[in-house]
């Protein structure tokens, strides 16, 4: 008899170094049979070019990657089992684990193994990214005319209202659109190259976006 169990979860947003990385590649492979050799490949994916390598030494070894890697996928294997990790696929950006086996203790012990490093690693905007922005930005962009129909009056409101509607579309705007760059849900930073504006982009648009609300809410009294 053949059993396959195949387990995937959900990771939190995180933000790691090259010293994790390396920390993360070698709890993924202690979960497997230390007596046979493992199949590891570590892949990253730029704009313009993509990279794999079938050992941690051999990225190490390689110092051409610069900045932050936030396109990824880590993937260990050993007979029939695996145990990956990768950023969102095509139709998510959700970070997961995923494990892959003959029993679902194994999977349970390499999904915990990934998960506790990865928690010691988790960005503050985590709750933010998981948000269905695409949809809150879509609501937001046409909530002046749904509200003007129901509420005609809505044409009086003062200029600061239209405003602040106007900031807080546009920074949704700033954080969706540049895939995934400014608050990525997964991210390896190599080296802190990054601009002021990349690197305290999130704090900045949180601000302008409190702000503006406020003076918006202010301004109806």
């Amino acid at each position: 008899m053949k059993r396959e169990v195949e387990r995937e979860k959900r990771l939190p947003a995180f933000d790691i170094s090259k010293e994790d990385l390396e920390l993360l590649v070698m709890r993924m492979q202690g979960v497997f049979d230390s007596a046979t050799q493992v199949t590891t490949s570590i892949e990253f994916s730029m704009p313009d070019e993509k990279f794999q390598f079938d050992s941690i030494d051999e990225l190490k070894s390689y110092r051409q990657i610069k900045g932050r890697v936030t396109n990824f996928a880590i993937r260990i294997s050993q007979g029939n089992k695996k145990l990956s990790v990768r950023t969102g696929g095509l139709f998510s950006t959700v970070p997961t684990v995923k494990a892959e086996a003959d029993t679902e203790i194994w999977c349970a012990a390499a999904l915990e193994a990934v998960e506790n490093l990865i928690r010691a690693n988790k960005v503050w905007y985590g709750w933010f990214v998981y948000w269905p922005l695409g949809t809150i930005q879509f609501l937001l962009a046409i909530a002046p005319w749904v509200i003007y129909w129901f509420y005609p009056p809505i044409n009086e409101a003062p200029t600061a209202a239209y405003l602040t509607w106007f900031v807080v579309l546009l920074l949704l705007s700033i954080i969706t659109y540049p895939n995934n760059k400014l608050l990525p849900p997964a991210a390896i930073t190599f080296t802190n190259e990054l601009g002021f504006i990349r690197r305290y982009g999130a704090e900045i648009g949180l601000v302008l976006g409190l702000v503006s609300i406020v003076l918006g809410l202010l301004s109806l009294r």
